[in-house]
This record gives C-alpha cells, structure tokens and sequence, in this order.
C-alpha cells in the first residue's frame, strides 16, 4: 500500500478510535476498540514512526484485549494481554518493569497451556537479561537457561516460530559478546528453516547476520554474497523494521571497514547510507554514527569534515551525559516510589491477612458447629437404626413363629390324615371284606359292600397318596386327574410345561393337597365338562393354571366357606409365600398361582 493511502487508513481509524474512547466501557466497546487497535498498529508499524510512539499504541492494544478477556473471564485471553503489555513495556525502555511483567506473563501462559506464547516470553526474558549493558555473567547465564527452555518447548510441540526465535536470538545474543564464530553455528541453523517454512518470517534478517558474522570471520566473499542476497530481499520503504534493519546492515559493514580494515572509502560509503535515516534512530546511535564519521574522515585527511562531525559528536555526548543524570535522578525516584508502594502494598497486606485470620476463625467456628450438629444428627440415626433394627427382628421372629406353627399344623394334619387312612385301610377295611365274605348268599346286599369298600379305598388313598412319594409331584397330579376323570366324567386335561424344580417336600405336599382339592371342587360344584390344568417352571417361580368351563362362582361370597375355601387357599399360598388370583364368571373359573422357588418349606 503507498504511503499516502496509508496515511489516509490511519486518519480514518483514529477518528473511529476517539469515538469509540468516547464511549462508556463495555464489551461491545472494548471488542470494537480491539480490532480497530489491531488495524491502527498494523499500518502505524509501516510509516516508520519512532520505536517508542509504535510501543504507546501496543500498550493501548494488550489494555484494550486484557479489558475483554477480564470481562468475559477468558483466562488465555488474559495471558495473552499480558505477554503485548509486557512487550509495550519492553519497547519503551522500562525493562526492569518489562521483566517483572514477562515473568508474570511466562506463569500466565505455562498454567493455560499456551506454548507458542510461553516459548516467546522465555526468549523475551533472555533479551531483557542480555541487552543490559551492564549485563553480567551470572544474568548471562540465568539468560541461557530460559533459551535453553524455549528451546525445550519449541521441541516439545513443534513449534518453527520458536525454533526461529531461538536461533535468532541466540545469534544476536554471541554477535554482542562479538563471539561471531558462535553466533554463525545459529544463524546456519535457521536456513532449513526456511527451506522448510518458506512463509516464516525473519529469512532477511537471517540474510544479514550470516553476511556480518561472515565479515568479521574474514569471509569477504562470502560476506558480499550474502550482503548482495540482503539487499534484494529488503527495501527500506517496506516498513520500519526492513528500515531498521537495511540501515543497521549498512552502519554494520561500514563499522567492520572502518574499524577492522582501516579501509575509509568502503567505510564512508557504507555510512552515508546509513545517514539518511539517522534522525530516526536513537541518540546514542547518532552519536555512534558521528564519531565514526569522524574517524573516517580523520583517516581521509578531510579535516574540516572531521571537525565538522566531532562537533556534532561531542553536542551528542554531553546531552547523552545529561540524559543519563536524568534517568539516574528518574530511577532514584522510581526506586523511591517503589519503596512507597510496598509500604502500601504491605500494610493491604496485613489488613487482608488479619481480615483472613477473622474469616478463619469464623470458619473454624461454623465448622465446629455443622460438625457437633452432625454428631448429633449421626448418634439420631443410629439410635433410630438400632431400633429399627429390632423391630425387623421381631417382625422377623414373629414371621418365623407363624411359619413354623403353620408348618406344625400341616403336620399335625398330615399325621391325622395317615392315621385315618390307616384306621379306615386297616380297620374298617378289613372288617368290609370279612363281612362281604360271610354275605356270599345275598348278592345285593354283597354289591353294595364292594362299593363302600371301594370308596373307602379311594378315602384312604387320598388321605395318604403313595404316589406323590413315588412318581413326583406333577405326575401324582396327572394320575389324581385321571381318577378324578374315570370317576366323574368330566374331561380332565393335565399339562406341564418347562425344566422341573424340586422343592422341599412340605411344599410339595402342600401343592398336591391345594391343587387335588381344587380338581375335586371342580367335580362337586363346578358342573363343568372339561377341566384343564397346567404347570409352567419359570426361572424363579411355578405357574399353576387350574381353568375349567363351569357354571362359576361369586368369589366374595365364598369367602370363609365350605371346602378349601378362597380363606384355606390364601393362607396356604401365602405360607407357600407366593400369590393366587382368581377370576370366576359364567363361562367358568380360573385360579393362578405363582410359587416362587426360594421358600424352603
């Protein structure tokens, strides 16, 4: 973009700048105030303004981001703000705040995760150590050790950008100490980078120093060959830094001729160059630059030229002087500034830490309360489950006495019924046929026995049925109900259905007896014609279906009544601890029951 356009751009983008400042903060306001900052840097970086009026506006650009990410919590955003912030203070020459900042700024990225960000403030923290001038051997080395880390990330997760910063710098940092030779080992290393990255930035940069170390290793060849290389790729109108750097390049070589060759035409060519933009440059370069002149011109002879820049040069020197009284009395009044905002700092300090040591004890308090609370509520429900406890025991107890008395009846029952069939088999019986034996003669009366004999057989069997012992309990009941057919007509169907599970042998008898008194209830009252019943072996229960088609029954009439009765059913399933559900009507009746396996009788 031409100059006079850029111009134009940046006259626009401070109006909408100072309508936006006008504005209440907000983070619509502070978003717009970003972007539109972001645009002004960019084309103000391009028109060659002085180092420190770029760093103003950097510092308006990290204020305006910091603001935002505040607003909206954006934790890397913060981060972020941080490292342009500490960069704006870098770039105007308050180093000793910029590396509070930068340290600050390295803790900020390391926790978000920001690698690129984090590899680029340990390098900026090496050039705040270095680049002092009075810069030690103990800062050399604290220096070193954040490179080396940088370099470490940059390997970690492959980073080029740090790769290229690493390198860069690190030949930068030897090129100072004029350790060319080392500075050279890192400037080489950065050219496959480029091959690699083409759209990385610095190849320019890279292009000079190779030709400076080249130069004062006494490689002139090559050195030209990489001047020449330089010259092509950089044009001082590109924007400040190609500026910068094109001019830097030129007061190098001219330096390296002057100084190390005494050659003064090579010299002065080189530095006229570099005067063109000297009104751009520091005070202490311009005055670098007039005693150069000076001394070029001294070994040309030309000494009302020399004289000429000597004067210029000590004009320099003796302001430099008093710029340099000045920013002593200034960093006396920072220190003592400083001093004033610990004390501050300090005495906040320890209002806030008495102010925790109150909330503490506050805590401890509450704390002591909720925990005698809860020792109180804990000892409630302990108590209330020791009761509770014992009343499941007792209910347990009391299930237990029931079930055992019920199984004690049963037995009692059972016994009775072995008793019967015995009197009625061995007594009665016995008596029957004697007497059916002496009444040879008389054949009616003898039928009429036979029959009583029979029924009495039947009685006794049933009382004390042989085969549930001996066939099982589903084919017992397939032999009671082809009895129960032969004797009463009605079509008895017996099905069974499923793997069998044996139970224990009380809950057997207890289902021969429930389901043979049912099969008989069918053939008394029931005045059916067809009778089915069906048994299922679930996995964890027996289904027991007894359907027949009879005339029915009004179920809560019959509660308590005669024969088994819905009471003696109920109560026997349930001792069986499973459910009975009955559904009579005109079409017939249907009672299911379903025994789980798990009562052990």
């Amino acid at each position: 973009m031409p100059k006079l356009q850029r111009l134009q751009v940046i006259d626009s983008l401070k109006i909408v700048l100072k309508n936006l400042n006008q504005q209440k903060p907000s983070f619509r306001r502070d978003t717009a105030l970003f972007y539109t900052l972001d645009r002004y840097f960019y084309h103000y970086s391009q028109i060659n303004h002085p180092h420190y009026e770029l760093a103003k506006v950097q510092a308006l650009f990290a204020d305006s981001l910091y603001r935002i990410a505040t607003r909206t919590h954006w934790q890397p955003g913060i981060a972020i703000a941080t490292v342009w912030g500490a960069e704006a203070l870098l770039n105007r020459e308050k180093d000793e705040l910029a590396f509070t900042e930068f340290i600050k700024a390295e803790e900020l990225c390391e926790k978000q995760q920001l690698a690129a960000e984090q590899g680029l403030v340990l390098i900026h923290l090496a050039a705040c150590l270095v680049y002092r001038k009075d810069n030690t051997q103990q800062q050399w080395d604290k220096a070193m050790s954040y490179m080396k880390k940088a370099l470490h990330i940059a390997q970690q997760h492959n980073l080029p950008v740090i790769f290229h910063q690493y390198h860069n710098y690190m030949g930068d940092f030897y090129v100072i100490r004029q350790q060319y030779a080392e500075a050279l080992r890192f400037y080489q290393a950065e050219e496959p980078l480029f091959v690699k990255y083409p759209n990385l930035f610095g190849k320019a940069t890279n292009t000079a120093y190779l030709g400076i170390c080249y130069l004062h290793l006494g490689y002139d060849q090559k050195a030209q060959h990489y001047f020449d290389k330089f010259f092509k790729l950089v044009n001082p109108d590109y924007g400040t830094y190609a500026n910068y750097l094109y001019h830097t390049v030129l007061s190098e070589i001219g330096n390296y001729y002057l100084h190390n060759r005494k050659d003064y035409h090579k010299a002065l060519f080189y530095q006229a160059k570099y005067e063109r933009i000297l009104p751009e440059r520091p005070l202490f370069q311009q005055m670098t630059h007039y005693e150069a002149m000076y001394q070029i011109y001294e070994g040309l002879g030309n000494h009302k030229q020399a004289l000429r820049y000597y004067q210029k040069f000590a004009t320099l020197r003796a302001q430099a002087k008093t710029d340099e009284v000045n920013h002593k009395l200034k960093e006396i009044e920072t220190r003592f500034n400083v001093q004033q905002k610990e004390a501050q700092i300090r005495t906040l300090q320890n209002q806030q830490l008495q102010a925790e040591n109150d909330r503490q004890r506050t805590e401890q308090l509450l704390l002591f309360t909720l925990t005698a609370l809860l020792i109180l509520f804990l000892a409630f429900l302990l108590r209330a489950n020791r009761l509770a406890r014992k009343a499941a025991q007792a209910e347990l107890r009391l299930s237990e006495a029931r079930e055992e008395t019920t199984v004690r009846t049963l037995e009692a029952q059972e016994a009775e019924r072995r008793r019967l069939a015995t009197d009625l088999h061995d007594d009665i019986g016995t008596s029957l046929v004697a007497l059916c034996g002496q009444l040879s003669a008389n054949e009616p009366a003898r039928q009429l026995l036979n029959t009583i004999i029979t029924d009495v057989r039947t009685v006794s069997h049933n009382l004390m049925p042989t085969e549930l012992h001996d066939l099982g309990l589903t084919d017992a009941l397939d032999e009671v109900a082809r009895r129960l057919e032969t004797a009463s007509g009605i079509r008895f169907l017996f099905l069974s259905a499923g793997q069998p599970v044996a139970l224990s042998p009380a809950a057997e008898l207890t289902l021969y007896r429930l389901v043979q008194e049912l099969m008989t209830n069918i053939v008394r009252h029931s005045g059916a014609t067809e009778a089915t019943v069906q048994f299922v072996y679930h996995e964890k229960h027996l289904n027991i279906t007894v359907e027949d088609n009879g005339k029915g029954f009004d179920s809560e009439s019959t509660k308590g009544g005669s024969g088994i009765g819905l009471k003696s059913l109920s109560s026997r399933v349930a001792w069986l601890e499973g459910q009975v559900a009955i559904d009579s009507g005109a079409t017939g009746t249907t009672i299911r029951l379903d025994i789980p396996y798990t009562h052990k009788g």
